[in-house]
């Protein structure tokens, strides 16, 4: 009993592990990364495109000297589409953290739930296996006093073996759960009990798709983009000027540097940028899609669903309890014979675990539906 209170007071809440996901999960991380990355690129192409150029000059026995500075600037309008394009990428990026935002939170509801539902699973499949294997202490003894035939007892028998078999499993479908909760939390001891149900975030305001939103974004920006190297094509001029010493002789002046587009016009990123358009415009078609078919989808699940889960009755451990408790005993005094106790106990364990299977079943559409509409309870803590 000490123990299990150890790990009912460490257990981690729903929004304990809100928070932990969305400080660890990784693909997080990469979304504020590639936000960081975009920053960086718009504000490059708030200034000049290129930095200016300064050369110097001496002969060896210093009678003559020369410099100059030169400023690339683009007159076709590159630098301003430039501006545009990264402009955009920002926005995308930032539609796209809130969208990691909320997907992270509810990924951390939903392995919340299931590592719930699991260790719900693995009691059921822990007391399925002692009530096995106290049936066959019964059956063993009844048997000693010639009360019982010796099908009986190898009936008994099986069904322990087959309770033992339930219970390793139910070990491993536990572990894999914790695992996930684990890798999304980053919190290598994430531990969850109580009912599934307690994973559902609270009702919020919904709004439009961010993931839309920054698919369309991309879209302007790769338009954009390709402006840029479409101007690309006509080459930047460089102006600046000169300064040269020889003896008592100085000369200055402005100096103009134009590359002649003779034989390269930048065909290659032209091509790469429509390409890169192309893709944006087809990922915003599946994106759109995505969306309404997702929330088409939760809201008609949610109908269908009702409160299936939620109007169960409480106390399905205890009502087990009770019930494993009653089939050993009727066994022990002979009421019940090895046969129809393991039917009885299919009946009672199958029944813990589905109303776990149930809620589990309610909290995860519950969780896509907020999703799918963006409800910003997911993130309430």
């Amino acid at each position: 009993m000490i123990v299990l209170l150890c790990g009912l007071a460490l257990a981690m809440t729903p929004d304990e592990a809100v928070r932990a996901a969305t400080a660890n999960d990784p693909t997080l991380a990469g979304a504020e990364a590639e936000l960081l990355s975009a920053t960086g690129a718009r504000r490059s192409a708030s200034w000049l495109r290129s930095n200016p150029e300064i050369e110097l000059g001496a002969d060896v026995g210093g009678q003559r000297f020369s410099a100059s500075v030169t400023q690339e600037l683009s007159l076709s309008g590159a630098g301003f589409a430039d501006a545009r394009s990264g402009r955009y990428g920002v926005e995308a990026a930032e539609a796209g953290l809130v969208r990691a935002r909320l997907v992270a939170a509810a990924e951390a509801r939903r392995a919340w739930a299931r590592l719930a539902a699991a260790d719900g699973a693995l009691r059921a499949a822990e007391r399925e296996k002692a009530s096995a294997a106290a049936v066959r202490t019964g059956t063993a003894a009844r048997r000693g006093a010639g009360e019982a035939s010796d099908l009986e007892l190898e009936l008994s028998r099986l069904e322990e073996a087959r309770g033992v078999a339930a219970w390793l499993q139910a070990i491993d479908e536990r572990a894999d759960a914790q695992a996930e909760l684990a890798a999304i939390t980053g919190d290598a001891t994430a531990t969850a009990e109580g009912d599934p149900l307690d994973a559902v975030p609270p009702a919020g305001s919904g709004g439009a798709r961010s993931d839309v939103t920054a698919a369309e974004a991309r879209v302007v920006a790769a338009r954009a983009a390709l402006a840029r190297e479409r101007a690309e094509g006509v080459p930047s001029v460089g102006l600046g000027a000169f300064v040269e010493s020889e003896g008592d002789r100085t000369l200055a002046g402005p100096a103009i540097r134009v590359e002649l587009p003779i034989w390269q016009q930048n065909a290659g990123g032209r091509g790469a940028a429509k390409g890169d358009l192309a893709v944006a415009e087809a990922q915003v078609r599946a994106t759109r899609a995505r969306a309404e078919s997702e929330q088409a989808s939760a809201s008609r699940r949610l109908t269908e669903l009702g409160e299936a889960g939620s109007s169960l009755a409480p106390g399905v451990d205890a009502s087990a309890e009770t019930a494993a408790r009653a089939i050993e005993a009727g066994v022990a005094s002979g009421e019940i014979d090895p046969v129809e106790a393991a039917l009885l106990r299919a009946r009672v364990f199958e029944g813990q675990r589905g109303w776990y299977a149930a809620r589990l079943a309610e909290a995860e559409a519950r969780i896509d539906a907020a999703l799918a509409v963006e409800d910003t309870g997911l993130l309430r803590e």
